[in-house]
């Protein structure tokens, strides 16, 4: 049997893979589903420093702390994005990555530009905006979310 750890797109949770999650364990597959900082049931955590790196982070820490190895990544919509930066830095852990309806995006651009939003100078203007915006409600900009064990 396999490993499956799932990650959902954007404006969701991981409570979008429950019926996909409940198949596969009556398979007999072990399931573990992320919700990233700022979505769906963290959504209370969200921050302007919540970023794809947060996420990446977010699915890292899974990882080491469900032990899990050999997995299967399954990457959803907007997780196109996160993937990549699981797999450079657990690439030891990951046997298979399945991009199912998930955005690619290219090294150095946004989100926002993969998916045709806008383009980069607009991304980068809307990026300082929302530091800006975070900084005048209390978030600290400078201050990277780290949320690994040390």
């Amino acid at each position: 049997m396999a490993t499956f750890v799932l990650l959902h797109g954007g404006a969701a949770g991981s409570w979008i893979w429950k019926y996909c999650a409940q198949a596969l364990r009556r398979d007999g597959h072990e399931v573990h589903t992320v919700t990233f900082t700022g979505f769906a049931e963290r959504r209370h955590l969200i921050s302007p420093n919540s970023t794809v790196e947060t996420h990446v982070v977010d699915v890292l820490n899974t990882l080491e702390f469900e032990g899990i190895s050999d997995c299967v990544l399954v990457a959803h919509s907007y997780s196109g994005s996160v993937a990549p930066g699981v797999v450079v830095a657990a690439q030891n852990r990951i046997r298979r990555v399945v991009y199912l309806d998930a955005i690619v995006v290219h090294q150095g651009e946004t989100v926002s530009e993969s998916m045709g939003y806008m383009n980069a100078d607009q991304a980068r203007a809307v990026a300082a905006v929302a530091v800006m915006v975070g900084s005048s409600i209390g978030y600290d900009a400078g201050h990277k979310s780290e949320h690994r064990r040390p």
